[in-house]
């Protein structure tokens, strides 16, 4: 559903080869300009709209999470902390948190995490009031997939329940593009997070026929449509954003406080002027050295005190995604066809067909060996081979 239709706004878009400024308002949008290649757009200050700065795809990741908190802070706070243990590369202050399926205490949501070595602090002389992931501000048809370019590189994103799941950049063109994005429908469908496909949406010139074969999905090929802001959406925050805006309020507060300052000099005079700038300098080199030290203690703080509220909440299950996430990356995975597949907490079954046995062992064999599968005992029999190819069942028991 798209945000307030009596807003208006102004949004730096990224295109396939350059950005694009939107002017939208009233359901109604309209291409002001667009650049290419490294020419990067400004916001119009003339214009009286909300500017919101749609942030490329390639710069954050999305991440699905799986958690029982209680309710939506404690779902934040969770996130916060999962996003926290991906690594350095994740700016996990700036995350934004969506609810894809269920509700607390019961919730898979998906997080938008900004990388933090992008740093786009001077990308326009106007600070946007809004950063939104670029890849949640097109329409998508109900149970589709859809592909488009972004400043040269390929995106796709996979439609559920009225919403935008998930969305990863592609890594290239080719046949081997279609088996990319059939990885992910499996990945996605296998937990339960997306129904079947049913349309697959080209925003960008591509054969219909490799994904169509592949899919089992009608392509249809039209233009990109405009962007729009969703309701219900925050702001990303990634470091460059957050040191603006603390930028932007220190010059502020600073401006008043020279106000007050020269309406104290007038009363007070000369003297006392002179002895009270001297103390507020003082005070202010005694704050700066507070300062220094006061982020890290802060943030010790604030981790060991979110961490105990929210121990309880982090979900018990989340292995189950994390298992299924694990199986559909296998490389060899591409190579056979899952015809069933069942995950409990204790076991994995998998029963499949492959065009031959090397196949289906080089599936067994990636499996049985590989790091995130190392706590199970593997049951399984030689792949037996007839006319429709090579069919095997494999059983692994957590030890």
């Amino acid at each position: 559903m798209p945000e307030n239709p009596t807003e208006a706004y102004q949004i730096l878009f990224p295109g396939p080869a350059g950005w694009e400024l939107w002017f939208v308002k009233s359901g109604e949008a309209q291409l002001l300009s667009s650049g290419s290649g490294e020419e990067v757009l400004e916001f119009d200050a003339s214009l009286r709209a909300i500017r919101v700065l749609a942030q490329p795809t390639a710069h954050q990741v999305a991440l699905l999470f799986s958690s029982h908190a209680a309710d939506s802070q404690t779902l934040a706070q969770s996130a916060q902390l999962y996003a926290e243990k991906q690594g350095q590369a994740i700016d996990h202050e700036g995350i934004m948190v969506e609810a894809v399926l269920g509700s607390p205490p019961k919730t898979i949501a998906r997080i938008d995490a900004p990388l933090s070595k992008f740093n786009q602090s001077g990308m326009t002389v106007l600070m946007p009031d809004l950063i939104v992931p670029a890849a949640t501000m097109l329409p998508l048809t109900r149970n589709s997939i859809a592909i488009w370019i972004e400043l040269g590189t390929l995106i796709v994103a996979f439609e559920g329940a009225g919403r935008v799941i998930y969305y990863d950049k592609l890594g290239g063109t080719g046949p081997g593009l279609a088996d990319e994005v059939h990885r992910l429908a499996l990945q996605l469908e296998g937990t339960r997070l997306i129904e079947r496909p049913q349309v697959l949406s080209l925003w960008a010139d591509l054969p219909p026929g490799f994904f169509e074969e592949k899919l089992q999905v009608k392509a249809e090929i039209a233009p990109r449509p405009s962007p729009i802001l969703m309701s219900g959406h925050n702001s990303l925050q990634p470091l460059w954003f957050r040191e603006g805006q603390g930028r932007t309020k220190a010059g502020i507060r600073k401006k008043r406080q020279i106000l007050v300052a020269s309406i104290v000099l007038g009363i007070v005079g000369f003297t006392c002027a002179v002895i009270f700038l001297t103390q507020f300098f003082q005070v202010k080199e005694l704050q700066g050295q507070i300062s220094a030290i006061r982020p890290q203690v802060d943030r010790i703080e604030a981790i060991r005190a979110r961490w105990k509220e929210v121990s309880t909440g982090v979900d018990p299950d989340a292995s189950l995604l994390e298992t299924w996430m694990n199986l559909f990356n296998l490389q060899s995975i591409a190579s056979i066809k899952i015809e069933k597949l069942e995950i409990t907490r204790m076991e994995i079954t998998v029963t499949g067909n492959a065009s031959g046995s090397s196949q289906a062992l080089g599936f067994i064999e990636e499996l049985t060996s590989g790091p995130s599968f190392q706590g199970y005992t593997w049951e399984y029999q030689p792949p037996q081979v007839g006319p429709s190819g090579a069919t095997f069942e494999i059983k692994g028991i957590i030890q």
